[in-house]
């Protein structure tokens, strides 16, 4: 049987959940099990929220858990955008001279 080395203590290096932490409980699974049960390990992730930490020779390696929502959708900027104050023509003239006078670029000495 395998073992997992953590610090001088030895463990069984099979299945096992750690401690609940703020009561969310991650599974410990090493990386052949999680090759093995790979399609199991994400349904549980995707449907049940679980986490699990994968390991290689007793260390951790990843962790495998829901994604988190990271900012907004498309849709939900095309509406934040257009639920704002529109600009009127005065801002688009300013826009269009600050456009206009510009200073030239120089061109890059890479540039040939």
């Amino acid at each position: 049987m395998s073992t997992r080395v953590s610090g001088k203590a030895r463990t069984p290096a099979k299945t096992r959940v750690s401690a609940k932490t703020s009561g969310l409980a991650k599974t410990r699974v090493t990386a052949t099990e999680a090759a093995r049960k790979f399609s199991e390990i994400l349904n549980r992730v995707a449907y049940k929220g679980e986490s699990f930490v994968v390991e290689r020779s007793g260390r951790p390696v990843c962790e495998i858990r829901p994604a988190e929502e990271e900012g907004i959708s498309t849709q939900e900027l095309v509406e934040i955008l257009r639920s704002g104050p529109h600009p009127d023509k005065a801002y688009f003239d300013i826009l269009e001279e600050i456009t206009r006078n510009q200073p030239t670029v120089a061109p890059l000495p890479w540039e040939h």
